[in-house]
């Protein structure tokens, strides 16, 4: 039984080893070469789209090597520099000032992402030179606009960017200009008559009419409200004078006096109570005679007889 069980160990020992042989001499270089062999074929089927869209490329690359201004950046910049002299002396711009950088060198943004199908010596190149440059003067609203926009106009300047207009002084008649702008160099694509020929190329003035026409850097004042004449009218009428509170005063009590009597008037709103003799008066109204059950008062020619338990509003007139 102990042979067996050797033997049985000694067999898994040995499967083990083969296994171990077999993975290390033969299953992994071979799917490593399969799959160097997929990127292989990968990067072959690229490479043959690429071919096959070479000849559009080359048209594209030469139409933008056409728009350069040399085979060199210092060549280039010479030219960049004349062609935008003669720029703003066509838009009206003074006192204006052109600053080139030094070329910088650009490479294919591909490249940053490490594709395998780019070697060392392709991530490493540059595929073309850019030149920035600062051009800043001053002039009209309507100078620097023109000037503007025959920066946008020229096709040797590839990109326009940071346009800054800052009115000067109080009257903000005058302004200054300030704008980047970018050319490239193309120095494997151009040939010595690349640029030769490059000019400013003029621009239409309705392109900038419409935001000349008024200065938006000036507040225009709101025009004057109209006149509008108000045909006169009337006075207006006086105010119906409020009625007298008569309802008020109640008659209540009535005395015979030897002197004449006396007669007592109760506000019922106010609880006010007068003891009035002959002659007194309340409300605009004047006691005339104080009779039995009753008084007589006189209001300007007219008199009233108001009974006892009355108020002034039912008095009632003397007939004559």
């Amino acid at each position: 039984m102990k042979k067996w069980v050797l033997i049985g160990i000694g067999a898994a020992a040995a499967l083990l080893v083969v296994f171990a042989g077999y993975r290390s001499v033969y299953a992994r270089p071979m799917a490593e070469m399969r799959e160097t062999l997929k990127s292989w074929h990968k990067g072959k089927d690229q490479m043959q789209r690429s071919l096959g869209d070479a000849t559009k490329v080359k048209t594209q690359l030469a139409s933008i090597e056409a728009t350069t201004l040399g085979p060199t950046g210092e060549l280039a910049e010479h030219r960049l520099r004349s062609l935008l002299t003669d720029l703003c002396g066509q838009g009206g711009l003074q006192e204006f000032v052109i600053a080139c950088r030094e070329p910088k060198a650009v490479g294919n943004p591909a490249a940053d992402e490490n594709p395998v199908e780019f070697n060392r010596e392709m991530r490493r190149q540059a595929d073309f030179l850019a030149i920035e440059t600062t051009v800043t003067g001053r002039g009209s609203l309507d100078a620097c606009m023109h000037t503007v926009a025959l920066l946008e106009a020229q096709p040797w300047l590839h990109r326009v960017s940071g346009v800054s207009i800052q009115p000067r002084g109080k009257e903000r008649t005058e302004f200054d200009l300030s704008a980047q702008v970018v050319t490239i160099v193309m120095p494997d694509l151009a040939t010595d008559a690349t640029g030769e020929t490059a000019q400013v190329v003029p621009v239409d003035q309705s392109q900038w009419a419409a935001v000349t026409s008024r200065n938006p850097f000036i507040a225009v004042p709101p025009p004057p409200e109209p006149v509008v004449e108000v045909a006169q009218q009337a006075p207006p009428a006086p105010p119906k004078p409020k009625p007298k509170p008569l309802d008020d005063w109640v008659v209540t009590g009535v005395m015979r006096t030897s002197g004449g009597g006396e007669a007592i008037l109760s506000n019922r709103k106010t609880g006010e109570s007068r003891v009035l003799l002959p002659g007194g008066e309340v409300m605009g109204m004047k006691v005339s005679s104080i009779l039995v059950g009753e008084i007589v008062m006189m209001e300007g020619e007219s008199g009233y007889r108001v009974a006892l338990g009355r108020s002034l509003a039912e008095r009632e007139p003397l007939i004559e």
